[in-house]
């Protein structure tokens, strides 16, 4: 090329009109200067593909961002989500609420957490309830009868039962006799020997435990008369009432339905507020008597 070319990179037109990229050196020791030169559009033709291999790139990027965003969102944020809600409708006093979160990860475990406390809130609450209105119904009792035909009448309405009868113990003779019964044949109810310890009384009068009996014979005498006959039930509890030491009366119920673990809870939550009611009426009872008996001797004098 003559000296007049300019020396450097520049963009041009080649003797073609075609736009060049051309670079321009002199050749020493001549008046010549060496060009080279290539098409512009090949000499960004990599370039061009880098920015479409890289817009492509992008877009897998945010498509694999928009799958992982939902991922987390039904995984992790919405069980959150549903959790708190379950939370937050149990501090307003639905006791009801329940997480409906059901999974084998750490949200999972965190529902039923949350679900078993609510559970537990809810049996405490009821218990409560139950044993304010047992003391309720014990209040008003006049005299042990009474007394006794009053507690079963609740106890069934919390424990769901189907018959119950109340024993007193007999100082005299030594043995727990019907009081009251509801439900039960009460022609049928035998008398327990409290110094033998036998059959439904012995284990609950030994531990002074509530006891419960569910393989039911045929044969027994707590049976549910109905009109289609004779009803036999599932299972029995026995509730002893102990005062000063001494089990002073036993408390059977019978549902023809295997009690839930819930309503034998309640009935083990009331049984403070029972004894406590029948060591006061127990009490009036026996000043009752001692007052009769000073009226008898005044009477005599």
């Amino acid at each position: 090329m003559s000296a007049n070319a300019k020396n450097g990179i520049f963009e041009t037109l080649d003797f073609r009109g075609e736009p060049v990229l051309a670079a321009c050196a002199p050749i020493s020791g001549t008046a010549w200067r060496l060009v080279v030169k290539q098409d512009v559009k090949e000499v960004y033709s990599a370039m061009n593909r880098m920015e479409k291999r890289l817009l492509v790139i992008f877009f897998i990027a945010f498509g694999l961002t928009l799958i992982l965003s939902r991922f987390l969102a039904k995984n992790i944020s919405l069980p959150v989500l549903n959790i708190t809600d379950a939370v937050r409708r149990m501090t307003a006093g639905d006791l009801e609420a329940r997480s409906l979160v059901d999974k084998v990860d750490e949200t999972g475990l965190l529902s039923r957490a949350v679900n078993n406390l609510a559970e537990t809130l809810a049996n405490r609450i009821g218990i409560q309830k139950n044993t304010d209105e047992v003391i309720r119904v014990m209040v008003g009792a006049a005299d042990l009868e009474s007394f006794g035909k009053s507690v079963l009448i609740k106890l069934m309405e919390v424990s769901g039962s189907d018959l119950a009868a109340f024993y007193i113990l007999d100082r005299g003779k030594n043995r727990f006799v019907p009081l009251a019964a509801i439900g039960a044949e009460s022609d049928r109810l035998p008398v327990f020997d409290a110094a033998r310890l036998e059959g439904e009384f012995g284990k609950a009068v030994v531990t002074m435990e509530v006891c419960r009996i569910r393989e039911i014979p045929e044969d027994t005498v707590y049976t549910l008369k109905t009109v289609s006959g004779t009803a036999v039930p599932a299972e029995i509890i026995t509730i002893p009432l102990e005062v000063g030491g001494e089990v002073m009366a036993v408390i059977s119920v019978a549902g023809l339905i295997p009690y839930s673990d819930a309503a034998v809870e309640v009935l083990k939550g009331v049984l403070p507020s029972m004894v406590t009611g029948l060591a006061g009426v127990l009490a009036i009872e026996e000043t009752g008597k001692l007052l009769m008996t000073l009226d008898e001797k005044n009477v005599e004098l």
